[in-house]
């Protein structure tokens, strides 16, 4: 459900008061709320990276909660890697709102336009439309986790981004030999069609990760789509031999 404009919520009244003829009396049943201040609030938060806000906004199960999660897990990601750094106020886009839309602007000239913002009867936030497509269509859809020289694997999220970019954050719990090193500079993503996609951007942990410690990994792939395979390779400790890790992204 498309809303914009004025979003009404439901609410109940413990009792119906009555009037002095002892006919109950009509008593508002729905609160008028502008949709577009929800917005407003919303899409400030996430340009903020202020996740308290953003994960209150959001509908639990929604398409818009997927992508939260996915923006607070490259946010925890980056920081672990120490790889995180404060975008300078000149490279913070401004802001603009209009009728249901919003428009962020960048200082080289770029911009990227959210639309068709949707709510839940709570008034909370469900998805919205970017310039890669509808937002549900943009995040990961299967949870996988899986195994690999006795390490595990997991896929925490995915997204499109507004500019074509596909990023994934991986989750390596190290086995109980320990990982002496990953190589996510040589990871690729084929997609179902075969082509493969070499990451253009990777944040990882930058030492070994002993025994039962977990690490983060993200990696961007330029203009992939969904529906392919994240090949990651590493070496545990203590053995010449090279692993390499599938992760399905659909």
């Amino acid at each position: 459900l498309a809303v914009v404009g004025v979003l009404a919520f439901s609410g109940c009244s413990a009792a119906t008061p009555a009037s002095p003829d002892g006919s109950a009396t009509p008593t508002a049943s729905t609160e008028a709320v502008d949709a577009d201040k929800v917005m407003r609030e919303f899409v400030t938060a996430v340009y903020a990276n202020t996740f308290t806000t953003t994960e209150a906004m959001v509908a639990p199960g929604s398409a818009a909660a997927k992508y939260v999660a996915h923006q607070k897990a490259t946010d925890t990601a980056s920081k672990a890697n120490g790889d995180f750094t404060q975008p300078a106020a000149a490279d913070q886009p401004t802001l603009e709102f209009k009728d249901g839309t919003a428009i962020a602007k960048y200082s080289d000239g770029s911009s990227f336009t959210w639309t068709d913002f949707e709510y839940d009867d709570n008034g909370l936030v469900t998805s919205w439309t970017t310039p890669s497509g509808e937002l549900p269509s943009l995040l990961w859809s299967t949870d996988f986790s899986g195994a690999i020289a006795g390490n595990t694997v997991t896929l925490t999220s995915a997204y499109k981004t507004n500019g074509g970019e596909m990023y994934a954050v991986l989750t390596v719990t190290a086995g109980s030999a320990g990982i002496d090193f990953m190589m996510p500079y040589q990871a690729q993503f084929v997609a179902s069609d075969g082509i493969a996609y070499a990451a253009q951007y990777f944040s990882a942990p930058r030492q070994s990760l002993p025994a039962g410690v977990t690490g983060y990994v993200v990696l961007a792939f330029p203009q992939a789509p969904f529906g392919g395979t994240i090949y990651l390779e590493g070496y545990n400790v203590g053995t010449p031999d090279m692993w390499k890790a599938e992760i399905p992204v659909d």
